[in-house]
């Protein structure tokens, strides 16, 4: 009975402190566009804190939970930054409406890449990335009038940063819940039970393939909803910036640095590795580069699961110290 009530101390306090947590950061960038006078913290700062921890979220869906490395990911955005952009301008979609088009783009493009899941390893991620860049290279081509070539579109009446800003405020909570959800669910179970052993969970009656396509059209579209929201923030598109290989890259860093396959992981990754690079690139522009890079290549020698997967590995997460926080308590009181 005692080690009953303990635990339950220990469960509701561990619940209390995270939701404290959770309300604090939330009440912090609600308030984000009212910070336009504070030095580093401004709607800006925010706006691209939550884009890039977003957008991590969105590819640990495919690379933590699957282990799949979608090195083609900028396609998806890609194609969600145009899908907002043409409906805009050439349908005059309302934008909340262009925006979940351009998500919708990200779910077809996402559809088509579905054949490679054929493929394992390092041919996945080569075919994916070939596959992006042939799309990159099609928007170059298609004629000026429909995607503006190689000059892309500007969107200078759909700018409004503060919707735009609560976009993609509301789209990030929306990849929150969702990993949450695979942490707890048992379709999270058969995508991590796929990342570990793919033979054994076919074996043991889970549909490969169709498991991960849900997991790879769902962070598609989580793509395609933060190319369409950044495209409203900056009022314009084109190849080059809309088709970036950096907006496959440095999703896939911060995960790494933070720790593939949790919650936690992909947010402190993007959040302290945003900060810092935006830190050291006003301070020394051309060093900040090389010093960010420097720290992720140490973090990911001496930590390969990441921060948050190296502390859950060795039960230094803070639930496992309030787990052994309980512990004592059940020896002190039997």
């Amino acid at each position: 009975m005692v080690n009953w009530i303990v635990d339950a101390v220990v469960e509701s306090t561990r619940n209390r402190v995270l939701a404290a947590v959770a309300a604090l950061v939330l009440l912090v960038l609600l308030l984000g566009p009212f910070f336009r006078g504070i030095p580093i913290i401004g709607q800006s700062f925010l706006f691209y804190l939550m884009f890039w921890t977003g957008l991590a979220l969105a590819v640990n869906l495919v690379f933590g939970f699957t282990g799949y490395i979608p090195f083609g990911y900028f396609a998806f955005y890609g194609v969600g930054s145009y899908g907002f952009a043409m409906s805009y301008l050439h349908l005059d979609a309302p934008l909340p409406l262009a925006v979940l088009i351009g998500g919708l783009f990200g779910l077809l493009t996402g559809a088509v890449f579905l054949p490679m899941f054929r493929l394992e390893g390092i041919y996945f991620a080569i075919a994916n990335f070939a596959g992006a860049y042939a799309i990159r290279i099609g928007v170059n081509l298609t004629p000026a009038e429909l995607t503006g070539g190689a000059t892309g579109l500007e969107l200078a009446s759909a700018y409004a940063p503060m919707r735009s800003y609560y976009a993609v405020l509301i789209v990030t909570v929306a990849v929150v819940v969702v990993t949450v959800w695979l942490l707890r669910s048992r379709f999270g179970v058969m995508l991590m039970a796929i990342r570990e052993d793919p033979i054994a969970a076919e074996t043991s009656g889970i549909n490969r393939g169709r498991i991960r396509s849900y997991a790879w059209l769902l962070s598609t579209v989580f793509a395609g909803l933060f190319g369409a929201i950044d495209a409203w923030n900056t009022a314009i598109v084109d190849p080059s910036s809309s088709f970036d290989v950096l907006l496959s890259v440095k999703p896939l860093l911060y995960a790494i640095f933070g720790g593939p396959g949790t919650l936690l992981g992909p947010i402190l990754g993007a959040t302290s590795l945003y900060a810092v690079d935006t830190l050291l690139w006003r301070a020394l522009p051309l060093g900040g580069f090389f010093l960010t890079g420097l720290v992720l290549m140490l973090v990911v020698l001496v930590l390969p699961r990441g921060i948050i997967g190296e502390l859950e590995y060795r039960k230094l997460s803070l639930a496992g110290v309030l787990d052994g926080l309980s512990e004592y308590w059940r020896r002190v009181v039997s």
